[in-house]
């Protein structure tokens, strides 16, 4: 005779982080760490918004998130010259699978401006993410 195991009830609601990133000049490439993801979270979906436009029909800078080693793996490299209030859903490789990304050892989250052709006006992005602890 087979015994079931009995489950134990475990409430793991993911918490919701928004953040906005202006860099600091133009024409200089920068990453800021958005936060350190812990041993044990998971990073379930990223998505960015567009809050303020780069020079329209000249800039050709673009943000991205990703985790350290790979500064696109949530989000791939997108155009700030996109009209405000555009939003980019993540779909870089480590949300194409289901279930997004478990941390087992601590990393940081960074987003990436490279200013390729900045334009003259500083772009903002706001980057929102869901991340739950699951262990």
């Amino acid at each position: 005779m087979v015994t079931s195991l009995k489950p134990v009830k475990v409430s793991c609601r993911p918490d919701i982080y928004d953040y906005e990133f202006t860099p600091a000049a133009i024409g200089g490439n920068e990453a800021r760490v958005l936060r350190y993801m812990e041993k044990g979270e998971r990073l379930l979906w990223a998505s960015a918004k567009i809050v303020t436009r780069s020079q329209a029909g000249v800039a050709t800078s673009t943000f991205q998130l990703g985790d350290g080693d790979d500064d696109d793996d949530y989000i791939g490299a997108f155009n700030t010259d996109q009209a405000a209030g555009t939003i980019v859903a993540g779909a870089g490789a480590f949300l194409a699978t289901s279930g997004g990304k478990l941390y087992t050892a601590q990393r940081q989250l960074p987003v990436t401006y490279y200013a390729n052709t900045p334009g003259n006006v500083l772009p903002v992005v706001r980057i929102r993410v869901a991340i739950t602890k699951e262990w």
